[in-house]
């Protein structure tokens, strides 16, 4: 089929499925970057590890990898037929290595600052329970990281704007992406106050006041800006290849 058209929706069509992949790719780098941080940072400081492997797990399956999967499945850009032409040999994350690490940095910085101050709170209000002080800030770490990665998935589906710019459609869209918000949040809760639950992800449940600040830390993924953080498109003149 040599139709004009054709041509433009094929092309229109390998460009949303690019534009999926490293949406997809923007989100798991930077979450599995902030795990490796927050481990690192906490290790080096003579700390309780922030994160149990069944967390890690739970951190990559669910908050992860159901909102990473809507991403790749995600609406197009209705602009996306006016960006110039991407250069084929250009490193997948040359122009994203910045949103990435910004990201992670800002993910790492909600999550510690929780989870030190409730590790610090809890030995202080307990007369010095050090066990009790690291199941506690643990949960804080888990509760603090699976907020601002559903957020961050949020923040990754437009390189040009940010989620706030794109109104209640921003949110609502991607159907996939936010029952899989949704779903994870519910999830998240049955974890924390499920009696059973507690002991397969040994955690505890969390006061007002340690949910609130799980909540207010993860709100920091608005202010990673994309359009400040991924260069624009170049046009490549193809013709020189």
């Amino acid at each position: 089929d040599d139709n004009f058209a054709t041509i433009v929706q094929a092309i229109k069509g390998g460009r949303e499925i690019y534009t999926n992949v490293t949406k997809y790719i923007r989100l798991m780098l930077a979450a599995n970057f902030d795990e490796f941080l927050e481990i690192t940072v906490t290790a080096a400081l003579g700390l309780p590890v922030p994160f149990l492997p069944i967390h890690i797990l739970w951190i990559n399956l669910v908050t992860d990898g159901l909102p990473a999967v809507a991403l790749s499945i995600d609406p197009p850009d209705p602009d996306i037929m006016k960006y110039p032409p991407r250069d084929p040999k250009e490193d997948i994350l040359k122009r994203f290595w910045r949103f990435i690490l910004f990201a992670a940095l800002v993910d790492f910085i909600s999550d510690f600052i929780p989870f030190f101050w409730t590790y610090i709170d809890t030995i202080a209000t307990t007369g010095g329970d050090f066990e009790l002080a690291a199941t506690t800030a643990r949960t804080v770490a888990f509760t603090s990281i699976v907020f601002f990665e559903f957020f961050l998935a949020y923040q990754c589906r437009s390189e040009t704007k940010h989620i706030f710019q794109l109104g209640l459609k921003g949110w609502t869209e991607n159907k996939m992406l936010f029952i899989s918000v949704v779903v994870g949040i519910g999830l998240q809760f049955a974890i924390l106050y499920t009696p059973w639950l507690n002991d397969v992800f040994h955690v505890v449940p969390l006061s007002g006041l340690q949910l609130l600040v799980c909540f207010l830390g993860s709100l920091t993924a608005f202010l990673i800006v994309p359009q400040r953080l991924i260069p624009k498109r170049q046009y490549v003149d193809h013709r020189k290849n």
